[in-house]
């Protein structure tokens, strides 16, 4: 542990660099019986004497029992301090250790560069590794999380959490110009979720730009809304990529996988693929229809290497990657089976 020359103490243990380290901590997660907390202070509970040498405030725990913080009155309020303790630019950390934290009031999020993770795993070819489940954010209400002034989130990381929407709107709200995100390794895990095309993951309303999906999967059991909407324009110069998305036991069509392109928005020279997308479980009337929906304007776009796996009922036709104005972007190399297992390509 250094000490700078104001005698405040610098957490140099985890990074290099200069950005400081911050913990959410779910405080009723595991019982002391089962570890959570120990005798000899290395249980996650612990982390307030092992992190706070001096009293500085950078461990937030939830306000159940087990809490060896300060008490908020809910666990998105602990959310919101501990966003609100970071420093913009410097490249700080919230690590949030195991737990389901269940975000019931708007959280805004307006630090830029700062970088949210849960547990790091190895990252598989397509989507997130299934061990991010062991930290959940779990949107209990509309905007869990909400970026509402321009530049606020910009350079914002966030990997290795899984999220559980909420039903029937959209969990995360982008309404204002941000640059540079890099999210990854991240899972959005809709069973459970009541059934609704409303549901959404993610919602741009202000243009995000530059900015990064990697790694990512999504799990879905009924005919739910796409992970994204964009009605902002122009968004300009965004990735998404190495992604896996799941469909299961939906039972009826499921209309859009990934993005809907509304009316007004505009997603330009974007960049989606490569990508798995995996149907069916023992369900015969399961299927994908879009991958993506452009209601309005891709120009420049590219979709790139898709991989549709069809595991039961009958295989998707040659429009079910795409829908809308499809001729404003271009699809090359991207294979998807038809019934009986004939192999075709998308140009």
């Amino acid at each position: 542990m250094a000490v700078n020359k104001f005698g405040s103490q610098v957490d140099g243990r985890f990074s290099p660099d200069i950005g400081q380290y911050f913990y959410m901590v779910d405080s009723n997660y595991r019982t002391a019986a089962q570890g959570w907390s120990r005798a000899d202070g290395t249980g996650p509970l612990d982390l307030w004497q092992a992190r706070e040498p001096g009293g500085d405030t950078r461990v937030y725990y939830t306000p159940e029992t087990g809490n060896q913080g300060a008490t908020y009155a809910t666990q998105a309020a602990a959310l919101q301090a501990a966003n609100d303790a970071m420093i913009d630019f410097r490249g700080d950390t919230l690590y949030f250790t195991p737990g389901n934290y269940n975000i019931a009031t708007a959280v805004t999020v307006n630090v830029p560069y700062a970088r949210w993770l849960g547990r790091e795993y190895k990252s598989p070819q397509y989507g997130c590794s299934p061990c991010v489940r062991n930290t959940t954010i779990t949107c209990g209400v509309t905007n869990a999380l909400t970026a509402s002034a321009a530049n606020a989130v910009d350079g914002w990381e966030l990997g290795y959490i899984r999220f559980v929407p909420i039903t029937a709107d959209e969990s995360t709200l982008i309404s204002a110009a941000q640059v540079n995100l890099y999210w990854h390794d991240f899972m959005v895990d809709y069973h459970g979720v009541a059934e609704n095309v409303a549901t959404t993951f993610q919602l741009w309303s202000g243009a995000v730009n530059f900015s990064c999906w990697e790694n990512f999967t999504s799990l879905v059991d009924e005919a739910q809304g796409p992970l994204l909407d964009i009605s902002a324009t122009p968004v300009r110069q965004v990735r998404f990529g190495s992604f896996l998305i799941m469909i299961d036991e939906v039972g009826a069509a499921y209309l859009n996988a990934l993005i809907d392109v509304l009316t007004g928005g505009d997603l330009t020279s974007c960049d989606i693929g490569p990508g798995l997308i995996m149907t069916g479980a023992d369900v015969a009337s399961t299927s994908l229809t879009n991958l993506i929906d452009s209601q309005d304007d891709m120009a420049g776009s590219n979709v790139v290497g898709i991989h549709h796996v069809i595991s039961c009922g009958a295989g998707p036709t040659a429009a079910a990657l795409h829908s809308g104005t499809a001729a404003d972007y271009s699809f090359v190399t991207n294979y998807m089976p038809t019934t009986g297992g004939t192999l075709f390509t998308t140009s």
